[in-house]
């Protein structure tokens, strides 16, 4: 019998690293899907955020609709309604911020109002806290 070319030997390499479990980044502790914001119209953000995870988003809204971009700019964001299970608050002009409870596993949820040239905008940020 020959020994295993090295090709042969590459191919079962690759193969054995892509089964090879893999610890998942830090910035997979936080995740959000937008459905696009415009201003002037509300809006649902879905978190993901690890337990006892925290996890910031800038808000942006593109110049849709016939928007310039100077009336598509956020510039400003408040706290309108807390998160129950974690703190919720305004990381900067717009950007807000989102601390999961130690221990604490579910949903929660806050809403942030998004300002600027093309009116306001509710953000309902709906958050999933996993293990």
């Amino acid at each position: 019998m020959a020994p295993p070319s090295r090709l042969h030997w590459l191919c079962w390499t690759l193969v054995a690293l892509a089964l090879m479990p893999v610890k998942p980044a830090i910035a997979q502790d936080c995740s959000v899907a937008r459905y696009g914001l415009t201003l002037g119209h509300d809006s649902t953000e879905y978190m993901t955020v690890r337990r006892g995870g925290a996890c910031t988003q800038v808000v942006t809204a593109p110049g849709v609709g016939g928007f310039t971009e100077r009336e598509a700019t956020v510039s400003g964001i408040s706290l309108i309604s807390r998160a129950r299970h974690g703190n919720a608050g305004v990381a900067g002009r717009s950007t807000y911020a989102y601390k999961a409870r130690p221990g604490y596993v579910g949903p929660d949820q806050f809403v942030v109002l998004a300002r600027g040239a093309g009116g306001s905008s509710r953000i309902i940020v709906q958050v999933n806290v996993v293990p």
